[in-house]
């Protein structure tokens, strides 16, 4: 207050220069925004679909799972036959006592092998790679939570930017009509006259803080329309789930033990790491396969003429010693499934942690939202009290000035805690690892991408 009775008429009259400079360029670009616009008011929902299915990391993240899946059909191929080529086609010299000639051989073979008994690497390798599949599948549900959770922070960025605008616009409007008023008065009691150097640094206070507002709304939808790939038209304020208010901490904790994707994606390492150990350890037993073997030749080693034969059997396998390269193979693999079961724990104390830390953020925040909410109820109230007093002649301005600004101030910290409120609700949901709309496939990559 003392700075606005302190103003000098060259000060605020180069002020308002300024402020009618600012909120024409602002005007101009909140035209051209406007104009962009969709119709339609979109929810927090729509705008972490849209984002979602055009974020470029989670395509990739996608691919990677879909690529992760193709290796448990290359792993199964052990079950099946494989079936082989052979050929040759040479020369061979044939030197003796009495003839010496050259004869060319033609040799072709087709073997069939079916696997019998491989140590059971082939069951394990099919669980190893359906495991790395469901990690990858997991890891993608991470970051789409990721991205939900940034694009949730980004539309409640425009939306408070717009509430706080439209507060700071009806409290200049406000301050514009007391200073008219004010005006009035002072033309018939020129005592007042001094006065109105207050009202007037009142009123270029209320429109500086709505230039800031304009300029927040600018910056926060150009941050929208980065994460979305849209311009924000009107948007529609969220309210935070009901199942959220009575959320105690063990539900929530087993709520986000059981479906978090970060949880999920470190126990499918594990059980991958087991399977690789299992692959290992099939190295130490014996194969055994069914073959069978056609094979067509002419000319054989010196010998004019077809050389035929068809074999049909078991072959065991078995190998008695490799320079201890299997045993540490083994050991290896014993010491990285332990190091993935302790990322399991890991991940849980951390998703705990996560999920307890945002609940009490969520809890406080509502305390203190219905605290400011009382507040600026019973602050407005005054203000509507005052007005009418002072209008009547029975109040100070300096008074309706002072409430006038507690109602400034009240409103813009319940707009705020209103707002942590919602963003500590959507933060509990992603530490839950439930944000956002689910992605079953993988986006359908450019004629160019394939």
């Amino acid at each position: 207050m003392s700075g606005g009775l302190s103003a000098s008429p060259r000060l605020i009259s180069e002020f308002a220069k300024t402020s009618a400079r600012c909120t024409g360029l602002l005007a101009t670009l909140a035209a051209f925004a406007a104009l962009a616009s969709p119709a339609h008011a979109i929810t927090i929902d729509e705008a972490m679909e849209i984002a979602i299915r055009s974020h470029p990391e989670l395509k990739a993240e996608m691919l990677e799972a879909e690529a992760a899946d193709r290796t448990v059909g290359a792993a199964r191929s052990g079950y099946f036959p494989s079936i082989s080529f052979d050929g040759s086609l040479r020369d061979e010299r044939t030197e003796r006592p009495t003839f010496d000639r050259t004869l060319t051989a033609r040799e072709y073979s087709v073997t069939v092998t079916q696997p019998i008994f491989d140590g059971l690497a082939t069951p394990a390798r099919v669980s190893e790679a359906r495991s790395d599949a469901e990690a990858e599948a997991f890891e993608a549900g991470a970051v789409r939570n990721d991205i939900a959770l940034e694009v949730t922070d980004a539309f409640l960025g425009a939306l408070e930017a717009r509430k706080r605008l439209e507060i700071f616009s009806a409290q200049e409007a406000r301050a514009r009509d007391i200073f008219d008023k004010l005006q009035k008065r002072a033309e018939v009691d020129r005592g007042l006259r001094s006065i109105v150097v207050v009202g007037r640094s009142q009123v270029e206070e209320a429109r500086f803080l709505t230039l800031e507002a304009q300029r927040d709304v600018t910056l926060a939808d150009a941050r929208y329309r980065e994460l979305v790939g849209d311009v924000p038209g009107e948007l529609v304020e969220p309210v935070p789930p009901v199942e959220l208010v009575g959320l105690d901490d063990d539900a929530a904790l087993a709520r986000a033990e059981a479906a978090h994707p970060v949880l999920a994606a470190a126990r499918a390492r594990a059980e991958a790491a087991g399977g690789s150990k299992r692959v290992t350890r099939a190295a130490l037993m014996p194969r055994l396969d069914a073959e069978l073997r056609a094979r067509k030749g002419d000319n054989i080693e010196g010998i004019t003429g077809r050389d035929n034969d068809y074999y049909a059997g078991l072959r065991v396998t078995y190998q008695f010693a490799t320079g201890g390269a299997a045993f540490y193979d083994l050991s290896a693999a014993s010491y990285r499934e332990k190091a993935a079961l302790a990322r399991v724990y890991d991940a849980a104390r951390d998703v705990r942690l996560e999920v307890l830390t945002a609940l009490e953020t969520f809890r406080s925040q509502s305390a203190t939202h219905a605290v400011l909410a009382s507040r600026l109820a019973a602050t407005s109230e005054l203000v509507r009290v005052y007005d009418a007093q002072f209008v009547s002649g029975r109040r100070d301005l300096i008074d309706l000035y002072f409430v006038l600004s507690e109602e400034r101030s009240a409103a813009r910290a319940e707009l705020e805690a209103r707002f942590e409120r919602l963003r500590s609700a959507y933060a509990l949901m992603a530490a839950l690892g439930d944000l956002g709309p689910s992605v079953t496939a993988a986006p359908s990559l450019d004629n160019d991408d394939r």
